[in-house]
């Protein structure tokens, strides 16, 4: 669908893109540090209910970045949700006249101004690899927010399949980012039969009777296979439990004693770490603080629960979070400060760590900033600042294809601050058909292209927690496209989610013109099905219907389709709704994965192309089933003596007078700007 370039102009941008290769590939790679460890902070927001890192309605993210990276770190551990992927960011201020109290340059995220909380995300990891910052992106809860109460990896409303799907989302969206280094698959999975475990409990290996599908273990190898499937360089992070099968406990997500009995095989050693997390007495009290050998009991403790996978070279080991207050940090009697002074000396120049966190608003540890979010704590960095990775590491880690990104001119701002436009989303988007008859032709290459997400539009369906939708940069058949997912139910219920575009037409015939890929998960049964639906002022168009066969090995994929409708409407505003409907699903297996792309809306009557041919197909000159200009043209060779091929001389007599002459050609064109509808007897 989309024009065609003069050559000469290709052939220009081409020579332009191979200058910018040699140009960027010098300016920004050939200086990229190797690192051996990674030893960074962790900068949590995205999990929450703002959608977004905290701190940014006091500074601009690129100086967030600059003093991470000013202050040794070399990784920044990015938690997010999967509710964060179809939000917008909440509590973040853009300002072009404000100035960043750190870099004091003025203007505050201005590049971010109307970006979903994913494209937030996506800014943040092009000026990361920038800095030469490593980013370890880490699921840390389904619902925004909802890590404490989430024990396991999937959730009623979340379930397994989403989970997975949207981490292969992930890895195709940053396939080509560098930066990106490492996916830590679940946030500190936990729950236990004894004591004050939660339930149900994530177990390692086995499922606890009577919790359903527990083995953290397992669907942690499931989402990895899925992932290196898409990027076999990215590693993969897997945490452990909390409770391991002979009772014992520990931190949430860092018990690793059962991995001998249970060890991972599917996923190669070189894509593979193991993390845990490590925390004092001000987290949670626990009885090896209060054991009267402490500090002398840890070292036997940690290589129970956890370190044998470093001593052994099992794999890769990565220490997620560890932290402590500042008062615990500037007090050299506390047992806080005893445990991580021992922690760090034992552990803090072999693995790979990152510090939580960088936010001063975390409750159980407070952060390396202070609460103007630019003051450092240094009591708390001094004691860290000697582990920190150099910046002359030898080994790399990991490896990855390069790609190369333009680095940015710097911009002088302006000397009176430019309002940001605003959008009104009551007006119809467009209020008036733009030339050729052309109403709408989104290809979605940067954005929704004025479409909007919406739950439920279909046959009163009403179950908005189970379908979700959002623009993917990456998911169309050039680049970008629009996504629908509807999760799998563990009750039976109907779902419905699509994108929504009003337009304007002047009356008649047009065409709807799109592409779409539709992914049916494996699990359904015969009695449950799909539908790919186009609805156009509430009347339902239905363009494919699948049906299960029961659970198999894969799911049903469509490819892309192409489709077109021709419709007549009366003059006015009209609503377009592409989406699907899925009547029931009762298992996590069973999902529907749809995008859309290249959508294209033409007003015939402004813009023609050909029209299908009266009943008696007179005016059809060239027997190709439609009457369009080319059959005037060809009357008009046909008159002048040349004689065209495939010349049908009965059809071509429109005006039924038993000659072919201009005339018939004249009437042809007349018909082909709808000036009139027939031919013969109307004439």
């Amino acid at each position: 669908m989309k024009k065609k370039t003069p050559i000469s102009i290709n052939v220009r941008k081409l020579l332009l893109l191979i200058i910018f290769f040699i140009l960027t590939s010098t300016i920004l790679y050939t200086e990229s540090p190797i690192i051996k460890r990674l030893t960074g902070v962790n900068w949590f927001g995205f999990e929450t209910t703002d959608y977004v890192p905290h701190g940014l309605w006091d500074r601009d993210y690129k100086s967030m970045l600059l003093q991470i990276k000013d202050l040794g770190f070399n990784c920044v551990r990015i938690p997010w949700s999967n509710e964060m992927l179809n939000k917008f960011p909440k509590n973040i201020t853009i300002s072009e006249w404000i100035n960043d109290p750190y870099t004091n340059r003025r203007g505050l995220n201005t590049d971010l101004s109307g970006k979903s909380s994913l494209e937030v995300l996506d800014a943040i990891i092009t000026e990361a690899g920038r800095l030469n910052l490593r980013i370890i992106l880490d699921c840390h809860s389904r619902g925004a927010g909802d890590y404490m109460e989430e024990t396991l990896w999937y959730t009623n409303q979340w379930p397994e399949s989403r989970w997975i799907s949207d981490w292969v989302f992930i890895a195709e969206r940053y396939v080509y980012k560098p930066a990106v280094v490492a996916f830590d698959l679940n946030n500190e999975p936990h729950g236990g039969l004894f004591g004050s475990g939660m339930k149900p409990p994530a177990s390692w290996g086995y499922d606890v009777p009577g919790y359903g599908v527990t083995n953290w273990k397992a669907a942690a190898e499931r989402c990895a296979e899925a992932i290196l499937r898409v990027n076999p360089d990215i590693i993969i992070i897997i945490q452990g439990v909390q409770e391991s099968s002979d009772g014992s406990n520990y931190w949430w997500g860092s018990n690793h004693k059962d991995l001998p009995a249970y060890p991972v095989t599917s996923i190669p050693g070189s894509s593979l770490m193991y993390s845990v997390h490590e925390y004092g007495p001000s987290v949670a009290s626990q009885t090896w603080f209060d054991d009267p050998t402490f500090p002398n009991n840890l070292e036997d403790l940690w290589r129970d629960r956890f370190w044998f996978i470093y001593e052994q070279n099992l794999a890769g080991l990565y220490i997620g979070e560890m932290g402590l207050k500042e008062e615990e940090a500037s007090n050299p009697s506390s047992i806080a400060y005893k445990w991580f002074t021992r922690w760090l000396q034992f552990a803090g120049n072999k693995v790979h760590w990152t510090y939580w966190c960088w936010n001063p608003n975390s409750g159980d540890t407070g952060g390396i900033l202070k609460d103007d979010w630019v003051s450092i704590n240094t009591i708390k960095y001094n004691l860290i600042k000697p582990y920190l990775e150099p910046p002359n590491g030898v080994t790399p880690y990991p490896t990855q294809t390069p790609h190369f990104e333009p680095t940015p001119y710097p911009t002088q701002p302006p000397l009176f601050p430019t309002p940001f436009p605003t959008i009104n989303i009551n007006t119809p988007y467009p209020t008036n058909p733009p030339e050729e008859g052309v109403i709408i032709d989104a290809k979605f290459v940067f954005s929704e292209d004025g479409f909007n997400y919406m739950d439920d539009p279909f046959r009163n369906t009403f179950n908005p927690q189970y379908a979700s939708g959002f623009f993917d940069a990456f998911g169309g058949i050039d680049d970008g496209g629009l996504r629908v997912y509807l999760a799998g139910l563990n009750t039976h219920g109907a779902t419905s989610a699509g994108w929504s575009v009003p337009f304007y037409s002047s009356g008649g015939y047009f065409t709807i013109n799109f592409d779409y890929k539709m992914i049916f998960g494996r699990g359904y049964e015969s009695n449950e099905y799909g539908e790919v639906i186009v609805s156009l002022d509430g009347n339902l168009h239905i363009l494919k219907s699948i049906s299960g066969i029961g659970d198999t090995s894969a799911n049903y994929d469509t490819g892309w389709v192409h489709e077109s409708l021709s419709i007549n409407l009366v003059p006015g505003y009209h609503t377009l709704i592409i989406g699907v409907y899925n009547n029931m699903a009762t298992d996590v297996n069973e999902f529907i994965n749809f995008t859309i792309d290249n959508v294209r809306i033409t007003d015939e009557s402004l813009f023609p192309t050909s029209y299908p041919p009266p009943p008696d197909l007179i005016g059809d000159a060239n027997n190709d089933g439609r009457v369009n200009i080319l059959d005037s043209l060809i009357i008009t060779q046909f008159y002048v003596g040349l004689n065209p091929g495939n010349f049908n001389f009965m059809l071509a007599d429109v005006n039924c007078n038993n000659v072919v002459d201009v005339v018939d050609a004249l009437l042809i064109a007349q018909y082909y700007v709808r000036l009139i509808d027939f031919f013969c007897n109307g004439n």
